[in-house]
């Protein structure tokens, strides 16, 4: 056997060895988000969750594997899930919610790089169906959850789902728009061209929608002038003029493509 067979043979064991600690390891946390019963939602321990560090590639873990679970109308089981996997993220980030204490700033920052780090488009899709769903809890966990995280690199799957003609006919539609915009605004004063452009659009499209004097649309309306606002902020010497680096934007463009259900047009998700 030829040294480079070796050295390859040498890295499948160790990075599959890796893996299955990891999954062994991350066993606890699986257990802890799952019931047996259709109505219960387990609260996962403050043991589980005084390591953060360690806790959270797991929960981010299982976030990615209901990428295929969730949807408009996600089983009693897969919502109980989603309602403690983001619980339990919302402790954390609570713990950290103070702008006057020094060093809880800097721990807010460091779970934000670690979890910008961890996740991808499958995790913040999976959180982005949490937004606009139909549980209130369930919407307000996980806003808080992307509100913190959501950057230029996965920003285009709210913009996606904003896009879906069936999000405003669905019961919590309204609601779901409004937490969706909220994360444009995030983004919007230091989006990259693509990204700026589509949010742009976006915001558009909606003013368009709505009718003003509608005081069921106060919030949504709300949002839209934020989200002008905002861009307004990010001007042609900042990212606005910057493209998007080319492995974000094809992987932007792969989720709007196989977006489902499939989007009437991509005019204002175009990457």
């Amino acid at each position: 056997m030829t040294i480079a067979v070796c050295l390859v043979a040498a890295f499948s064991v160790l990075t599959g060895t890796a893996s299955a600690q990891t999954q062994n390891y991350c066993a606890i946390y699986d257990k802890a988000v799952t019931t047996d019963t259709a109505t219960g939602v387990p609260v996962v321990s403050e043991a589980l969750l005084a390591d953060w560090n360690a806790a959270l590639p797991c929960l981010v873990r299982i976030l990615r594997s209901l990428k295929d679970d969730v949807g408009p109308q996600p089983t009693q089981q897969t919502r109980s899930k989603m309602l403690s996997v983001t619980g339990a993220l919302r402790n954390i980030i609570l713990k950290f919610s103070d702008p006057n204490d020094p060093k809880k700033v800097a721990e807010m920052a460091a779970f934000i790089k670690a979890f910008r780090d961890l996740d991808d488009i499958v995790a913040v899709s999976v959180l982005t169906w949490g937004v606009r769903g139909d549980s209130p809890d369930l919407r307000s966990n996980s806003l808080l959850v992307l509100g913190n995280v959501i950057d230029n690199t996965t920003v285009c799957v709210p913009l996606t789902h904003l896009s879906d003609p069936t999000l405003v006919k669905s019961a919590s539609g309204i609601n779901g728009r409004a937490n969706l915009l909220s994360l444009l605004s995030v983004v919007a004063p230091w989006a990259y061209k693509e990204n700026s452009e589509n949010i742009a659009r976006t915001r558009a499209s909606i003013l368009g929608q709505v009718n003003s004097n509608d005081p069921n649309l106060k919030g949504t309306l709300a949002r839209l002038e934020n989200i002008s606002k905002r861009l307004d902020d990010n001007t042609e010497t900042s990212n606005r003029s910057v493209p998007m680096p080319e492995s974000w934007r094809l992987q932007c463009k792969a989720y709007v493509e196989g977006f489902v259900p499939k989007l009437p047009s991509f005019q204002n998700v175009e990457y």
